[in-house]
């Protein structure tokens, strides 16, 4: 059987309660931004109560960041990160800003490189590049 057709449908919902403490524990394995997390924050797709993947809307006073974005290993390249991204983008209503190492994903998503952004998004950008190294680059990306 084909692995994409497995899961042909999910659906993204709003975190609940109960879910927090997976989004949690996943977080922490993925090694993502894990700082002032809160239920309400997080969409997730989950599957009989397993947790597939999951994404953070940080809400600012004039303008939201995408962040902390996970898919559990098992259940990657599925559509899952894109149809989390897509909801968020849904949900923002305001100017909505990102920090990756993926840009050509995002890009796919209707993200653009930028070079101007608001203060927390800088410091954002320090804390990725101090607190969670990786090889690739981080760069600012805002939804079109």
């Amino acid at each position: 059987m084909n692995q994409s057709s497995i899961y042909p449908h999910f659906h993204v919902k709003v975190c609940k309660a109960h879910q927090f403490k997976s989004v949690e524990l996943s977080v922490k394995e993925l090694d993502l931004d894990d700082r002032q997390m809160s239920p309400e924050q997080f969409m997730v797709v989950e599957e009989e109560g397993k947790l597939m993947g999951f994404v953070r809307l940080k809400k600012y006073r004039d303008f939201a960041e995408l962040c902390t974005l996970g898919v559990l290993e098992q259940f990657r390249f599925k559509g899952i990160a894109t149809e989390l991204v897509k909801t968020i983008k849904e949900t923002a209503n305001c100017p909505l800003y990102l920090v990756s190492t993926l840009p050509d994903f995002f890009s796919k998503l209707g993200f653009v490189e930028c070079e101007n952004y608001p203060t927390e998004i800088h410091q954002k950008l320090a804390y990725c590049k101090a607190n969670l190294p990786v090889d690739e680059k981080y760069v600012v990306m805002r939804a079109r």
